[in-house]
């Protein structure tokens, strides 16, 4: 968490390397204000909401789609079951 001079918090909810961050930025008031940046620079307006929690809920529904969009289940599955065959 970062707190800024104006007294808001920025906060990096997700981040992960090629998917970028989502980030929240909450104001003394509650509003906050929330976001999706690439690693390129380019950015994604989440929305602006009444509380912290309702952000973090836009933000999780935001990474799911991004994360399903960028890895399709078909995909997952085969990975899953091959990571769950026995060692020996």
């Amino acid at each position: 968490m970062i707190l800024t001079f104006g007294g808001a918090r920025k906060r990096y909810v997700y981040q992960g390397e090629g998917l970028g961050s989502w980030i929240a930025l909450e104001y003394p008031t509650g509003r906050t204000l929330a976001w999706w940046e690439g690693e390129e620079g380019e950015r994604e307006e989440i929305g602006d909401f009444p509380t912290l929690e309702a952000a973090y809920e836009a933000i999780e529904a935001h990474f799911a789609r991004r994360i399903a969009d960028r890895f399709p289940a078909e995909d997952l599955d085969e990975d899953l079951d091959e990571d769950l065959d026995p060692p020996f």
